[in-house]
């Protein structure tokens, strides 16, 4: 019986490490994001009610979600977000209090 070649699996090759963000940058994106997402929270309180208690804060307020999340990209940079969820972390924590399973379907968490 002919014995076949082994093949060797390499290990995954591992992400590069996310570049440092400065402080300064991060503690001003972080306050930017917590303003947006208060915003919506003041001047949608009856949709953010809804969508805690149903669990798609996407779906109600996708509009304002994506309008504060492109003027926070705009602001700091979609490779700021991507790379460490600022806007989607503040988001969670204020609107769907802490819970990410009432965020919902959205495209960008």
């Amino acid at each position: 019986r002919p014995t076949l070649p082994t093949v060797l699996v390499q290990d995954p090759i591992p992400e590069p490490p996310r570049p440092p963000v400065d402080p300064k940058v991060k503690a001003t994106a972080e306050r930017f994001a917590r303003v947006l997402a208060g915003d919506i929270e003041l001047y949608f309180p009856t949709k953010v009610a809804q969508a805690r208690t149903q669990g798609d804060l996407y779906g109600l307020l996708r509009e304002e979600l994506d309008r504060s999340r492109q003027s926070f990209v705009e602001r700091f940079g979609e490779d700021l977000e991507r790379q460490q969820g600022i806007f989607s972390r503040a988001v969670v924590d204020l609107l769907c209090e802490g819970d990410a399973g009432r965020l919902g379907a959205a495209p960008w968490a």
